[in-house]
């Protein structure tokens, strides 16, 4: 599964960033299908090669597999961020910490499996419980209403 951000949007289409962040806020490219630490994440398919070409279809974000940011790592370990950046910098030499699976922009993000399997290796306490869903997370764009 391809992801794609504001920066991949910029250099997929060749626009400028004024550009892409004025299609953003209008809406053009649709909500989010993620929101991950602040971090607007399409599925990259969504965008065609063309400058405007976005597939606008409604799907249910509720059931997407969650993606994680080092803010919802921390919910998930019921820890602060700066202690998820630290586990991250210093590692542990028996258990690797999960790499990105991509970057949006600075932002790594991860699927949950990994991390899940992380903590188990290393008797850390992990929930996905702990996310509330995408719908409700701050950032979030609801779809416009059908007419």
């Amino acid at each position: 599964m391809r992801l794609i951000g504001v920066d991949g949007v910029i250099d997929l289409w060749g626009i400028t960033r004024p550009k892409a962040y004025s299609d953003k806020r209008r809406g053009k490219w649709g909500p989010p299908d993620w929101i991950a630490t602040g971090a607007d994440v399409w599925l990259a398919d969504r965008f065609g090669p063309e400058a405007g070409q976005v597939d606008l279809t409604r799907i249910d974000r509720d059931a997407l597999p969650p993606l994680l940011g080092n803010k919802e790592l921390a919910l998930c370990f019921n820890v602060s961020v700066r202690t998820v950046e630290t586990m991250q910098a210093r590692g542990r030499q028996d258990v690797k910490t999960p790499e990105p699976y991509d970057r949006i922009g600075k932002t790594p993000v991860w699927w949950a499996p990994p991390w899940e399997e992380f903590a188990r290796l290393t008797g850390r306490k992990f929930s996905l419980a702990r996310l509330p869903p995408q719908s409700q997370r701050p950032g979030f764009i609801p779809y416009p209403k059908a007419e």
